[in-house]
């Protein structure tokens, strides 16, 4: 699984300033003893500024 590495408390935002968090993280492995995520993996946003579909193309789910 190539990918960047990022363990949970990274800051992770999306190209409109919304914060992303990791949806499934892997707890068997831990970077500083915190799970990691690959960044390619899903995300859920908070606070993206650009409308959901059919009005822009935001996240589907904007959660606040």
């Amino acid at each position: 699984m190539p990918g960047f590495l990022l363990h949970v408390g990274a800051t992770v935002q999306c190209a409109h300033a919304g914060q992303a968090t990791p949806v499934a993280p892997n707890p068997r492995v831990t970077v500083g003893g915190q799970p990691i995520v690959t960044l390619p993996g899903s995300y859920t946003v908070a606070g993206c500024t650009m409308p959901p579909p059919t009005a822009g193309n935001g996240p589907y789910r904007n959660v606040r």
